[in-house]
């Protein structure tokens, strides 16, 4: 299978000159040769009862104390990981802000916050925004793009299990890397492809224990932090399984877009459901692609028939939404999937350029980024379950993008 891009004349990367995109079906992505990779007033006043009703200065001396506990209460966390110390001369990556333009280190503080998270004062750290729940309501614009390069076009983007403070991208070239989840700055690389194994690698999840799940086409696949495999799941099902998703419970979603269908897997290997199969029906597909598992247990799976269908745990069909079109609900392809710490969903619509949200029962609630956001053709998505950041790959790019809201 080749990588498709999207000019119609075609585009070489990496040496290779792919062809054009079709519209009938989604774009598939072959091997690519393989590279080494090397290896973040105190509250009591001394005023007596009648100063407190007379005097306005108690009432601003109790506002200030008010602001004092909430900056307390929002001190940063430290989630910066060893290897942030690092020798930046070992590194084979670059981080640029875009809002403004401009490079910077990948050890600078964390990024420009919304209203709610300013500056305590000038000699205060940023309030960290990990330390709230991602919900994409209170996300009104972006404050801040940073842009993250990477080796070879990315196949995938997850968060991590083993580490809240990390993130996960996948590439074409075999190779899984860790970021810090405050700059996008690389933390570590594995060359999965090096392991000498035939299997083809998408879509990557970190597991619990550090070991690295795959959709490895054929199969999805486990792999130890050495590159053995542990366990596959659906050998003898999946032609070309691309897209995963791993639940908090070791509860795994995956999709097949060339067998046209899903399933659902237990990490520990005694569940299987297979759902759907060829065709525009309900619980049927055509050619799904991106797949997440909600907080309440519900499987949303995106279709190429331009629609969004929603599944229990036992893989029953429950409804679906959207349509063809480019009005508000409507998608022109919705590829990535994920969703935020209340169970909106958040779909990556293809060929309309834009990311838009969704509550849990299908109702469109906004565009979270359009093309004024300088996106094009966005393929994965990933919110993290803490932040108020949206991670973002364009189809055939080697990079990611970091929203900050």
């Amino acid at each position: 299978m080749s990588l498709a891009l999207p000019n119609a004349k075609g585009t070489k990367h990496g040496g290779k000159s792919f062809g054009k995109i079709s519209r009938t079906r989604p774009a598939t992505t072959g091997n690519v040769k393989n590279k080494k990779l090397s290896p973040e007033h105190n509250l009591t006043s001394s005023s007596s009862m009648k100063d407190i009703v007379t005097s306005d200065e108690v009432l601003l001396e109790e506002k200030q104390a008010t602001i004092g506990r909430r900056k307390m209460i929002s001190r940063p966390l430290d989630m910066t990981s060893s290897a942030d110390a690092m020798d930046e001369s070992r590194r084979k990556y670059s981080v640029t802000s875009m809002s403004p333009s401009k490079e910077f280190s990948t050890d600078d503080q964390q990024p420009s916050t919304s209203i709610k998270q300013k500056k305590a004062s000038q000699n205060d750290s940023f309030v960290h925004y990990a330390a709230l729940d991602s919900n994409i309501n209170d996300w009104y614009k972006v404050v801040e793009q940073r842009k993250i390069i990477m080796p070879a076009p990315v196949l995938g983007i997850s968060s991590s299990y083993l580490l809240p403070s990390q993130f996960l991208t996948s590439c074409t070239d075999g190779s899984v890397h860790t970021h810090n989840i405050k700059s996008g700055k690389v933390l570590n690389s594995l060359n999965i492809e090096s392991w000498g194994n035939s299997r083809q690698k998408y879509q990557a999840f970190m597991t619990k224990d550090g070991s690295i799940l795959t959709a490895s086409g054929e199969s999805v696949s486990l792999w130890s932090k050495k590159g053995k495999i542990l366990q596959e799941y659906g050998r003898k099902v999946f032609k070309c399984c691309k897209n995963i998703d791993l639940h908090d419970d070791e509860i795994i979603a995956a999709t097949d877009p060339d067998n046209n269908c899903a399933a659902i897997i237990s990490l520990a290997g005694n569940l299987f459901h297979k759902l759907g199969s060829s065709g525009t029906g309900k619980g049927e597909f055509k050619c799904p692609t991106g797949v997440t598992i909600l907080n309440n247990g519900d499987v949303v799976v995106a279709d190429w028939s331009c629609r969004v269908q929603v599944f229990d745990r036992q893989g029953r069909f429950k409804f679906q939404f959207g349509s063809k079109g480019n009005r508000d609900g409507e998608f022109d392809l919705p590829y990535g999937v994920t969703h935020d710490s209340l169970d909106n969903i958040i779909i990556a619509d293809w060929w309309n350029d834009r990311v838009s949200a969704f509550r849990s029962d299908g109702t469109f609630i906004k565009h979270l980024l359009t093309l004024n956001d300088e996106i094009k053709m966005p393929a994965y998505v990933c919110i993290p379950d803490r932040g108020n950041q949206l991670i973002l790959s364009e189809f055939g790019n080697s990079s990611i993008k970091i929203f900050y809201f």
